[in-house]
């Protein structure tokens, strides 16, 4: 009898298994089946109050994300970032087809199927790959460093010159923001701007070897790096020259067209021809009403 009680669960536990595989689960937000293997089909997403930017999961309670399912993501149009990672090897028919604010996705190195209406409807998207731990964009046959996903035990980072077959010619905004383990990092040859805040947070950065290509930085490039020498020069603009008004009397500088002008009297208004800095040196401060 007890033999036979015994079979009858193992049967029960059998069926159990078989009954789960392709069943749909659910862990929070994210909506899954199983498959044969144990590895996991996102089939939805369900809305979570106040998400806008979303990393998807590499694993569900334990099993590995290999797959977005079809329409997985569709009208998700709260959206405006995504992340899929590593491991997923497809994206299905209209996976996020109507993410109308949807602005980045980011695609992982292991991803082989895509479907042709996956983005439909998306039309702010910029899609950006991955390679080696960098993320990135082309256009018009150039790359742009987009983000970096940090690779365990490593302080410093070369960048790549050629990212997916494309040269890359920019560093975008925020790329490397918050990487507060970074101590150094190398900018190849051929890259021409660095975007604004594109490395700021990196609190340990030391060192940043700059290319002779570097034309252009954003001012807030480098915001928070304390620990940063500079180990090439910057990119040599010149400040831009302007014709000023001067008041010799409040001391104050103004553009030519400011309203303020008008007020003045002959013998305190005085022209100038330089740049802002120039008159900043000369003892004077700029007007509040036009900002010069």
């Amino acid at each position: 009898m007890k033999r036979a009680v015994c079979l009858f669960l193992v049967l029960l536990m059998a069926l159990g298994i078989v009954c789960a595989e392709g069943e749909e689960r659910s862990l929070g937000s994210f909506h899954y089946r199983l498959n044969g293997d144990g590895t996991a089909v996102l089939t939805r997403y369900g809305r979570a109050l106040g998400v806008t930017e979303l990393e998807i999961p590499c694993t569900l309670e334990g099993s590995a994300v290999t797959a977005i399912g079809d329409r997985a993501f569709a009208d998700c149009d709260w959206l405006t970032k995504i992340v899929v990672p590593e491991g997923v090897t497809s994206i299905g028919e209209e996976a996020f087809s109507g993410c109308a604010a949807l602005q980045i996705l980011r695609l992982p190195s292991t991803l082989s199927q895509l479907a042709p209406t996956a983005f439909d409807g998306c039309d702010s998207l910029s899609v950006e790959q991955t390679s080696d731990h960098f993320y990135y964009r082309v256009t018009d046959g150039k790359a742009t460093v987009t983000g970096y996903a940090r690779e365990k035990g490593v302080s410093e980072v070369r960048i790549p010159a050629v990212l997916g077959g494309a040269a890359v010619t920019a560093i975008g905004a925020r790329a490397f923001a918050g990487c507060g383990w970074l101590t150094a990092v190398e900018i190849p040859e051929g890259v021409t701007s660095v975007g604004e805040e594109a490395f700021s947070g990196c609190k340990a950065l030391k060192t940043v070897q700059k290319p002779a290509s570097l034309t252009s930085v954003a001012e807030t490039a480098f915001d928070g790096c304390d620990s940063l020498k500079k180990t090439a020069a910057e990119p040599q603009t010149e400040p831009e020259k302007h014709n000023y008004v001067l008041n010799t009397n409040t001391k104050k500088f103004h553009r030519t067209g400011c309203g303020s002008i008008k007020q003045m009297k002959d013998k305190n208004k005085k022209t100038f021809y330089g740049t802002r800095e120039e008159v900043i040196k000369k003892g004077y401060s700029p007007c509040k009403k036009c900002n010069p």
